[in-house]
């Protein structure tokens, strides 16, 4: 692993743009496919020494983009996988013309991937993105990409976009937190009690889940509106299916 770092920032990098690229391309397929060596172990290593690289040249920022837009129609899901870490990993060195250009399309298409795991990995890019985004247009698609996952049957999509919406409360924006977030909260809450068809297992470890990213509120200022309308319905609803939750949880929620 220690080798990875040096070989593309100190060795790849004095190549031409061109073979520079093919050489990246050709060491993701072998780290991907375990090929002359490498293992897929060492898939997050390649992801941050290419960020490093993005740091130390921005004048490969344009290279870097072409390559991740020609493996995502890649046919192996893995190198698909590793290319939405890729772009994970590169959006805070990237301006919001490049994001609105080249992440954003790119995360939409992976989004809607036929493999369930691509676009499961999606899920928290979007988060990433809702917190470095700066105009409205952008975080509109965000939210449409948000609603898609939760139209999903999938409660391992349902526990990501939660799970997702924990991590980034304290850093969006004000105007998308409380107008998107703390509301859709309130819908997976209500919803997740109320699918007859859902498993009793996976209303529990949902509702353990929504009640994490509920806490992680504490502490975040929010208008009366928004406490009153959302933030409140949301908990009295997780707190009809308290037996859910363990006795820890249950007296915090109390």
């Amino acid at each position: 692993n220690r080798i990875i770092p040096v070989y593309i920032n100190a060795v790849l990098v004095r190549l031409d743009d061109v073979t520079l690229k093919a050489y990246l391309r050709q060491l993701i397929d072998c780290v991907t496919f375990e090929e002359n060596g490498w293992n897929y172990s060492q898939s997050k290593m390649v992801v941050e020494s290419i960020k490093t690289l993005g740091q130390q040249f921005p004048d490969k920022t344009f290279l870097l983009l072409d390559l991740f837009w020609d493996l995502i129609v890649n046919p192996a899901n893995k190198i698909r996988t590793i290319v939405i870490k890729l772009f994970g990993a590169m959006i805070s060195l990237l301006n919001q013309k490049e994001i609105d250009n080249r992440v954003l399309p790119a995360l939409i298409t992976l989004s809607t991937d036929p493999d369930m795991t691509v676009r499961w990995n999606t899920i928290r890019v979007f988060g990433d993105l809702a917190i470095i985004v700066k105009q409205e247009s952008q975080l509109e698609k965000i939210k449409l990409q948000f609603d898609s996952f939760l139209e999903s049957t999938s409660n391992h999509v349902a526990l990501e976009v939660v799970k997702t919406f924990g991590k980034i409360a304290q850093q969006v924006a004000t105007k998308f937190r409380e107008s998107y977030i703390v509301p859709k909260l309130v819908q997976i809450t209500r919803s997740n009690h109320t699918n007859s068809t859902k498993k009793e297992s996976d209303k529990r470890t949902l509702c353990v889940s929504l009640f994490e990213t509920y806490r992680a509120f504490r502490g975040i200022s929010m208008t009366y509106d928004t406490i009153s309308n959302f933030y409140l319905p949301g908990l009295k609803a997780l707190a009809e299916y308290v037996d859910f939750l363990d006795p820890t949880y249950q007296s915090l929620l109390n």
